[in-house]
Formats: C-alpha cells, structure tokens, sequence
C-alpha cells in the first residue's frame, strides 16, 4: 500500500465558491484522495455542521455536501478537514445561497412633505438576501378595497 498524504482538490469549485438559489437543493462534490483514507471533517463558520440542514455523504475517493433545500441560512465559509498517518489537508471554500432581502429597517421616516408628494427614508436591511440591493417597490394600501399598490420604485 503505497503512502498518499491527504488530499482535496477544489478545482472544480467556482473562484467565488458555490453559488445557489434559496429552495433548491444543492450538492458540493469535493474529489478528495489518500492512502491510507482520510477521516473526513467538515464545519461551517467554525461550527460543526447541523444535521437536519446539511447532509454529508463519503465515499473512497470524493466527499459531498448535500443540501436538500438550501435556505439564506446555509451561506457561509466551510472547511474540509482530511486526515490519515501521512498528514493532513484543510480546506475552505464559500457558499452563498441567494434569497430576497428582509425588509428595510425602520422607523420609516417622513423626511418632506409637499401638495402633492412626501419624501421617506429608512435603513437598508439587515439581510440583502446574498446580493446588492438595487432598488425599492414603494406601495400604499387603498383604504377602501384595502389592496397594497405600487406608487413609486426606486
């Protein structure tokens, strides 16, 4: 049996890591190598991973991370730890799910009124839902057929 430190090879995985929607399953498949075979580790953001969010499956030569519906909740950085005799090989890669944004922080705040206009403010959200928040649907409810409607997007 010859001697093969541990190994994973991440050349497959996007420079910026794995990128998903929030919903979707999602399946990181991380080639992996050594003699004997490692132990394979993977946490999350420095925390061991939780079962009921992300599966681990483990065969002779890869390892996988299986997320049966990914949520906002699963992006962050994961590290892979191989281990046997010969070494050891850590590795961290990115996942990012993508999701809406979470509602702008308030208090809303009325910033100017005129005849026929008011100016609003508010915080950006404590969550941009994975990406750069571009724009705003503003909506006021009609009070007689109590609907939300659009009246400016910004």
């Amino acid at each position: 049996e010859k001697a093969i430190p541990p190994r994973a090879d991440l050349s497959a995985i996007p420079r910026g890591g794995i990128v998903a929607k929030a919903g979707h399953k999602v399946v990181v498949d991380v080639p992996i190598e050594g003699c004997p075979r490692p132990t394979v580790a993977w946490s999350k953001d420095d925390r061991v991973l939780n079962p009921y969010r992300v599966g681990v499956t483990n065969t002779e030569t890869s390892t996988q991370l299986n997320f049966k519906t990914s949520d906002r909740y699963d992006t962050g950085q994961y590290q892979l730890v191989l281990k046997n005799e010969h070494g050891t090989d850590t590795v961290s890669l990115t996942v990012v799910i993508l999701g809406p944004p979470a509602e702008p922080l308030g208090p809303l705040r009325l910033l100017d009124v005129g005849g026929d206009f008011a100016t609003i403010g508010w915080k950006p959200p404590v969550d941009n839902g994975g990406a750069t928040v571009e724009g705003y649907v503003i909506e006021k409810m009609d009070m007689e057929g109590r609907a939300w409607t659009p009246v400016s997007t910004m």
